[in-house]
């Protein structure tokens, strides 16, 4: 274990002067993935994109993330996260659970707003908050200090303010929950695999 102040010899070098939220000229570089396959949307058929990203430490808590672009013309993003001091972080930086939430709802006012764009409901602002109820149990040194953690439930609340009928409005969100791939994701149960690769080799 080590100290406090001595910096472990996985963290990675960045500069200091790094933005939370930055522009990469390349994607990132990966190891372990394979090369993503990308197809053409058929007609009747969901159109299928992989979001590839690398995630290193930048600190004891301080970590970046290097994002390839999902679709074909997207752009390569680098961005910071980091830990309140309650945890022993800097907070230089939104916490990994401010992005996974603000991540969802971005998505959510997406489809919201992507679909005011091709219909004529009159809707003069618009709104989300939300709050997700998170939990861990306390660490064990057995565990590394690490708890079990987990969501109880997320309550999201569009706020809108329009003359619209109540029924048009409620068929409105129920379309855009229902096209939010965050919002899906969320709400149900679904495959995720995670592989140890120790020194190149998956064990």
């Amino acid at each position: 274990m080590s100290s406090v102040n001595e910096r472990p010899p996985w963290v990675v070098d960045i500069d200091p002067a790094s933005q939370i939220v930055s522009f990469l000229q390349q994607p990132p570089h990966f190891e372990a993935l394979p090369e993503a396959v990308r197809s053409k949307a058929r007609k009747g058929e969901p159109y299928r994109f992989p979001l590839d990203l690398v995630i290193e430490p930048t600190s004891q808590f301080g970590k970046r993330a290097q994002i390839s672009a999902a679709t074909p013309g997207g752009a390569h993003f680098e961005i910071h996260s980091d830990e309140g001091a309650m945890l022993g972080g800097e907070a230089s930086a939104p916490t990994p659970l401010a992005y996974f939430m603000a991540g969802a709802g971005f998505c959510l006012m997406t489809h919201i707003t992507g679909y005011l764009r091709f219909t004529q409901l009159q809707i003069n602002r618009l709104r989300i908050e939300m709050r997700a109820n998170f939990h861990t149990t306390l660490g064990h040194v057995e565990r590394g200090n690490q708890g079990i953690g987990g969501c109880d439930s997320i309550d999201t609340r569009i706020i809108i303010d329009s003359d619209e009928p109540k029924d048009k409005l409620q068929q409105f969100i129920a379309i855009c929950e229902e096209a939010c791939i965050a919002s899906q994701t969320i709400a149900q149960a679904i495959p995720n695999s995670v592989t140890l690769i120790r020194n190149g080799e998956p064990l």
